[in-house]
């Protein structure tokens, strides 16, 4: 009676050996299963990582040029600006001059009536 006890005894223990092995593989499966999936994710999101940076280098670069071209446009208005105020310098000049004639005109004009 003691040899059957301790046979179904080592029988119950070698189930359960085969259950703790069963579930360990299934286990390892399941584990392995998801740190593939894990890596997947991670390379995803590394990929989209190296994506935003480089429309990030992308926009720092443009901003760069637009940079540049503002300031070569502010420079270019700058001219364009002095420009204008020497030509408005000129005309009231030129204004002037005229006044100044037509003011002598008129005096002439006036002299030589007063003569007649």
């Amino acid at each position: 009676f003691r040899s059957q006890q301790q046979k179904h005894a080592l029988e119950q223990q070698q189930k359960a050996l085969a259950t703790i092995k069963d579930k360990s593989k299934q286990f390892i499966k399941q584990l392995s299963e998801e740190k593939k999936k894990l890596e997947q994710e991670l390379e995803a999101s590394a990929e989209a990582y190296r994506a935003q940076e480089e429309r990030l280098s992308r926009a720092l670069l443009d901003k760069s040029e637009l940079s540049s071209q503002l300031s070569a446009a502010l420079a270019s208005a700058e001219a364009h600006e002095a420009e204008l105020a020497r030509l408005r310098g000129e005309r009231d000049e030129l204004r002037g001059e005229r006044e100044r004639e037509g003011a002598s005109l008129g005096a002439a004009e006036t002299a030589r009536r007063a003569a007649e």
